[in-house]
């Protein structure tokens, strides 16, 4: 059960790592304005083209798997469109 809470925990960090990332290059890129409404529409296929997993053991196969995760959401959701 504590192995299962903290592997959560980690794919919460590791989701909110790259949201960061993301969001820190949208605002030096477009500034407050380029801010979005919901957060999930960050997730496109070009915004997660650059980001890789951190290096660190601690993090790098729970980076691999989200990063995995969000490609596939966002592939599913330009397809939906």
């Amino acid at each position: 059960r504590d192995l299962q809470i903290y592997r959560r925990r980690l794919r919460r960090y590791s989701r909110r790592y790259f949201q960061t990332q993301i969001l820190y290059a949208m605002l030096k890129e477009g500034g407050v304005g380029a801010m979005p409404e919901k957060i999930e529409s960050i997730y496109t296929p070009q915004s997660l083209a650059g980001l890789r997993p951190r290096l660190d053991p601690v993090n790098y196969f729970v980076d691999r798997e989200m990063l995995k995760r969000l490609r596939a959401e966002a592939a599913s959701r330009a397809g939906a469109r």
